[in-house]
């Protein structure tokens, strides 16, 4: 159980960036945001003994949200550093949903929860709505980065039977929280800064992505998958 070790790492490291949040120390930062998702790969790498088709989307989804991580240390400085930032993101929930789409589908499932559905769409569009005056030119990027997150959420909650199922139900969590999270930084950042923003932000996507990798592997084991 060596790689359990590297998620105690993790949570020294989402502690160290957090408290760099609340006392301002961007050069630590530097170091301890790009650190959360090397951390997971590693023990995502160490984790998973089958590296298969379904393990390397995993892994890529966690490259392009490290890519991510890195462009927004210096959004603030240099304004194409968001927009990199959000086509990282984006390409990294792309793999999320080809992740969980290949799980649905050796699930069989085949059930769609239609109030989730509709919850998800009404949420998107209120939001959108809600940011769109102050958005600008960002009004387009926005939305198609919103779609694919909400596609992500979606594809998770539609991937595992949660009754049987508790690496689903880590994923799940992880989805939600990232939803959550980027919600809360388009809020932060579009309409109206709050003051704990960068923490909240923070703790919830560092979740995140906890609760999806743990979730993932978990079910990358237990399945012992052989995709091809």
């Amino acid at each position: 159980m060596q790689h359990k070790k590297w998620l105690y790492i993790f949570v020294v490291d989402v502690l160290l960036d957090l408290i760099a949040i609340l006392f301002h120390r961007e050069e630590l930062r530097l170091v301890t945001k790009p650190l959360i998702v090397i951390l997971l790969a590693v023990f995502s790498w160490l984790s998973v003994l089958q590296k298969n088709r379904l393990f390397w989307l995993l892994f890529s989804a966690l490259f392009f949200s490290w890519l991510g991580d890195v462009f927004l240390l210096f959004d603030a400085t240099i304004a194409s550093m968001f927009i990199f930032g959000l086509l990282s993101f984006l390409i990294a929930h792309i793999f999320f949903i080809l992740f969980f789409l290949h799980v649905r589908r050796q699930h069989h499932l085949q059930k769609i929860s239609l109030p989730i559905v509709v919850f998800v769409i009404v949420y998107l569009i209120a939001l959108f709505l809600f940011l769109k005056p102050t958005l600008g030119a960002l009004q387009i990027p926005v939305l198609v980065y919103a779609m694919v997150l909400c596609g992500m959420f979606l594809s998770c909650v539609h991937a595992f039977d949660l009754t049987k199922n508790n690496a689903g139900k880590f994923c799940v969590a992880g989805a939600f929280l990232f939803l959550l999270s980027d919600s809360m930084l388009a809020i932060n950042k579009f309409y109206h800064a709050f003051k704990i923003a960068g923490f909240a932000v923070m703790l919830t996507y560092a979740l995140a992505q906890l609760f999806i990798v743990v979730g993932a592997t978990r079910f990358l084991n237990k399945n012992n998958y052989v995709t091809g």
